[in-house]
C-alpha cells in the first residue's frame, strides 16, 4: 500500500458529518425561538448513564485509533479525563497557545494590537500551505483574529516567524505545559509550518508536523485565556470562533455554538418556559479552536484516509446558588489520532470530535445548570443606557481605553450578553468593539490606529443579546 499525504486541513468546516445543527435562530430572537419551540418541540436527549468520560469516548472514534477527552471546571474539579497527558498531533488547535503568548505581550505593554507585523498574503485559509513571501504589514490584532476565527494558516506562519518558535517553546515550558512543543527545522523558516507537508512520504509518523499538545496542556492554555485580567480576556474572546463569532457575523466557523444551543433546548426541564431557556442561553458562551490533518493511505479516495483531529474550548454557563446567579467556566477538549476510514463503510465519519463528542462531554454540566436555573432566572427585561465619553489619546488607541460606558438594569448580565460596534470617524470601516465589566456597569473598548491628529466623533452602538434592543451614543476622541 502506498502512503501519500492528502492536502492538510486545520479549520473546522460546518459539515453534516460533524455538526448536528447547521443553522439555528439567534438567541436574541426570543419570541421567534419560543414560537418555534411550541410548534416543534425539541427532541429530548436521553442522558447517558455511564460516566461523562465513558459517554464521550463511546461516540468519539468510529474508525478507531487513539482518542482522549478532558473536562475541568475552572477553579474546581476534573469532571472527565482519558489520555489527558498523551501528546497528540494538534494541527490548528495549537494556535491558541500562539494567541496566549501574543496577548501576554500586549498585557505587558511590549506590543499593542495595532503593532504592525510583516504580513503574508492575506487571502489564506485553513487549507492553505502558506507561502514565505511577505506582502506588506498588518496590525497584530488583525492577524490574531484571522488565525483564531477562521484558522488562517498564512497568519499563523507570519506570527510564528514574528515571535520566533524558540520563544514560543520557552513560553510553553514557563507556564507548565509538559507535552506541548513546536517542532523546529534546520530549513527555512526554522520550524515546521502548520498547513504544509512537513515529512516526506513513508511510514506514518506519530505526528504529521512534529508539533505536539495534550488535553491537559490545552486546558491550561484555555484557563489562562479566560482568566486573563480585564479587559484582555474579553479581547481574546472577541477574536475566537464560537458564540462571539456567531453574534458578530451570523455564523460560527466551528459549529459548536449552534450545537450548545441545540443541546440546551433538548435537555431543558419541561418546567422551564421558552423565555427562561432563552435567558439561560443569553448568559452562556463558548469559545473554541480545533484542527485536523488527513493523510491518504491508498488510491481509493476519501474512504482510505487516516485522520488526526482535536478540539479545545472554554464554556461559560450561568448557574444558580439559591436565588443568586453565578457564572461557571469549564475548559476541555477531545482528540482522535490515526482514525482510519478504510475500516468503515463509504460515507461514515471517521471521528466525531465536535458533535456528538463535545455535546456528550458537556451535556451533564449543561443539564445540571438548567436543572436549577428557574430559581435565579432574570425576571426583568434588561434596560440599557449607553453614555458617551471624551478621550484624549495617541494615534494608537489601546485596548484598555474606555470609549463609552453602559449601565444595565439587569445586574446578572455579563459582557458576553452585549455586542458593541464602533464607527471610528476617520473614514475607515466600523468594527466590533470589546465589552468588559459586570454587575450592571460595562465599558466599551476598542483598538485602532489614526493616521493623523484631529478630533473624531465615534459612533458607538450596543445591542442586548437578550432582547435585541440597540442603544447608541457619540463619543469624542482627540488625537493631539
Amino acid at each position: 500500500m502506498t502512503t501519500q499525504r492528502a492536502p492538510s486541513r486545520h479549520g473546522w468546516v460546518v459539515a453534516a458529518a460533524l455538526v448536528a445543527v447547521a443553522s439555528l435562530a439567534g438567541v436574541g430572537a426570543a419570541s421567534t425561538a419560543a414560537a418555534s419551540r411550541r410548534a416543534h418541540p425539541p427532541r429530548r436527549t436521553a442522558p447517558c448513564t455511564a460516566s461523562t468520560t465513558a459517554c464521550a469516548l463511546r461516540v468519539l472514534a468510529p474508525a478507531g485509533g487513539a482518542d482522549g477527552v478532558y473536562l475541568r471546571q475552572v477553579g474546581g474539579p476534573v469532571l472527565a479525563s482519558s489520555n489527558a497527558s498523551r501528546p497528540f498531533e494538534p494541527a490548528s488547535s495549537i494556535k491558541a497557545l500562539i494567541a496566549l503568548y501574543a496577548i501576554t505581550r500586549v498585557e505587558a505593554h511590549a506590543l499593542s494590537l495595532t503593532t504592525r507585523v510583516p504580513m503574508i498574503d492575506g487571502s489564506g485559509g485553513p487549507d492553505d500551505c502558506p507561502p514565505s513571501a511577505r506582502a506588506g504589514t498588518e496590525p497584530l490584532g488583525v492577524a490574531l483574529g484571522q488565525m483564531l476565527e477562521v484558522s488562517d494558516n498564512n497568519r499563523t506562519r507570519e506570527l510564528m516567524r514574528y515571535f520566533g518558535v524558540s520563544a514560543l517553546n520557552r513560553f510553553a515550558r514557563a507556564i507548565g505545559l509538559r507535552h506541548t512543543h513546536f517542532e523546529t527545522s534546520p530549513r527555512p523558516p526554522g520550524f515546521n509550518v502548520i498547513g504544509c507537508d512537513s515529512y516526506a512520504q513513508g511510514t506514518l509518523p506519530p505526528t504529521l508536523d512534529g508539533n505536539t499538545l495534550s488535553l491537559a496542556d490545552a486546558a491550561t492554555v484555555w484557563t489562562r485565556l479566560v482568566t486573563l485580567p480585564s479587559p484582555y480576556a474579553a479581547v481574546v474572546a472577541g477574536l475566537l470562533a464560537g458564540r462571539p463569532m456567531y453574534e458578530r457575523q451570523g455564523y460560527d466557523f466551528s459549529g459548536i455554538w449552534p450545537d450548545v444551543v441545540a443541546l440546551a433546548r433538548s435537555v431543558a426541564p419541561a418546567r422551564l418556559t421558552p423565555r427562561q431557556v432563552d435567558a439561560f442561553l443569553s448568559h452562556a458562551t463558548v469559545s473554541v479552536k480545533g484542527g485536523s490533518y488527513f493523510w491518504s493511505v491508498c488510491d481509493s479516495g476519501p474512504t482510505c484516509q487516516r485522520s488526526w483531529t482535536s478540539f479545545a474550548f472554554a464554556l461559560e454557563l450561568p448557574t444558580c446558588v439559591g436565588a443568586a446567579l453565578h457564572h461557571t467556566t469549564y475548559v476541555g477538549g477531545d482528540f482522535v489520532a490515526g482514525s482510519d476510514t478504510a475500516s468503515l463503510q463509504t460515507g461514515a465519519p471517521a471521528f466525531r470530535v465536535i458533535a456528538p463528542g463535545v455535546t456528550r462531554l458537556v451535556s451533564d454540566v449543561v443539564r445540571g445548570a438548567l436543572d436549577g436555573w428557574r430559581s435565579c432566572a432574570p425576571a426583568s427585561t434588561p434596560l440599557l443606557h449607553v453614555h458617551a465619553a471624551k478621550v484624549t489619546t495617541t494615534h494608537d488607541v489601546g485596548v484598555t481605553t474606555t470609549l463609552a460606558t453602559v449601565t444595565d438594569r439587569d445586574p446578572s448580565d455579563v459582557a458576553a450578553d452585549l455586542l458593541a460596534t464602533i464607527g471610528w470617524g476617520d473614514g475607515t470601516a466600523a468594527g466590533s468593539a470589546t465589552v468588559d465589566g459586570g454587575d450592571g456597569t460595562f465599558r466599551v473598548l476598542g483598538w485602532h490606529h489614526y493616521a493623523r491628529a484631529g478630533t473624531y466623533r465615534l459612533s458607538v452602538s450596543v445591542r442586548s443579546e437578550a432582547t435585541g434592543a440597540v442603544v447608541s451614543t457619540t463619543s469624542t476622541l482627540v488625537v493631539p
